[in-house]
Parts: C-alpha cells; structure tokens; sequence
C-alpha cells in the first residue's frame, strides 16, 4: 500500500515537473522573441548610418556580428520550440559559422570550422532521412 501511495506520488511530481518545465520554456522563448524583436529595431539605424555613410569594413564586420547574434537568438528561439535534433543542428552550425566569420581564425582552424559545418548538416541530412 505505501509503495503503491510512493509511486503516485512520483507520477504527481513528474506531471507536474514537465508542466513547470514546459512554461518555463515558453517564456524563455517569449524572452528571446522581444530581446530579438528589440536587437532588429535598433539595428535599422545602424544600417541607414552603414549605408549613408559608406561604412568602412570595421563598422560592417561589427554590424555583421550583431546580424549573427540575433539569427543565433532567433534559431535558439526556434530550438525552444520545437526541440529536434535537427533544429539543435542548425543552431550549432550558425554558431560556428558566426565564429568563423567574426573571429577570423587561423587558416587551420578554419578548416577544423568548415569540416565540422560539414559533418553537421551531414547528420542533419541523415537524421531527415532516419525520418522517413
């Protein structure tokens, strides 16, 4: 009898946890949705002032990094969503390719970068194909 009152308890406690888990990450989701929202609005200024004034390659590589943040931030979001493995993929091929842009690595580590993208939409391809 107590260990049949000890297991609905667990299952309880476990509905509940998933519950908590699962508003929680819908409000991170909300959170990541206004702070990218707020990013693109002020980028806009930045781009007319890139535009208008003939940006040097400094002023567009910054810019360049703040584009990436928020395309990082938005396939996050979208890994909140809906977690895939797929999605999970994308968001670790974005933030290598946003490495390897900004950062501007040695030639040896950016083979490493560019094999690793590789190896990742690889398995991104083959767990599409697992689907079918």
């Amino acid at each position: 009898m107590n260990i049949e009152k000890e297991e609905q308890t667990e299952r309880v406690f476990k509905i509940a946890a998933t519950k908590i888990n699962f508003y929680l990450e819908v409000l991170m989701a909300v959170f990541v949705l206004v702070g990218a929202v707020v990013c693109i609005y002020f980028m806009v200024p930045e781009l007319v002032e890139l535009v208008t004034n003939h940006g040097s390659a400094e002023a567009f590589m910054a810019y360049l990094e703040k584009i990436f943040t928020i395309v990082i931030g938005i396939e996050f979001l979208k890994m909140l969503c809906r977690p895939t493995s797929e999605n999970v993929l994308e968001t670790i091929i974005f933030l290598i390719a946003r490495n390897m842009v900004i950062n501007h690595g040695t030639p040896l580590e950016n083979m490493i970068s560019a094999f690793t993208i590789i190896g990742l939409a690889v398995a991104k391809r083959a767990l599409r194909h697992n689907k079918k």
